[in-house]
């Protein structure tokens, strides 16, 4: 119930031995009121999140896929070779778009 009036429920501790009597009173009267709860509020340890940093690659900016890639020989990026419609070819001298010499 504190969700709805915008209160964190995690922070509630609630007055055990009341609440069967109060939920039974609730659905006699049809209408959900606060269960009881006790003056102190309970304490909640902080969670940490961790953010992790995937690095993109291609033209098309997703990750390695663990597809066939292919490096610029000059500016040395990685591209998906599927992105590309490259041929599947070993030890092949590659230019990106923007370093292809014209």
């Amino acid at each position: 119930m504190s969700l709805c009036y915008g209160e964190d429920p995690r922070f509630d501790i609630y007055k055990q031995p009341l609440m069967r009597e109060h939920i039974l009173k609730c659905f006699r009267s049809g209408k959900m009121t606060l269960f009881p709860r006790r003056s102190s509020k309970r304490r909640v340890a902080s969670q940490k999140t961790r953010k992790e940093t995937v690095p993109l690659y291609c033209k098309c900016c997703l990750p390695d896929d663990g597809a066939e890639m292919v490096e610029c020989e000059k500016c040395k990026e990685w591209f998906h070779k599927m992105c590309l419609e490259i041929p599947v070819q070993k030890n092949i001298l590659w230019f990106c778009e923007g370093c292809r010499p014209v």
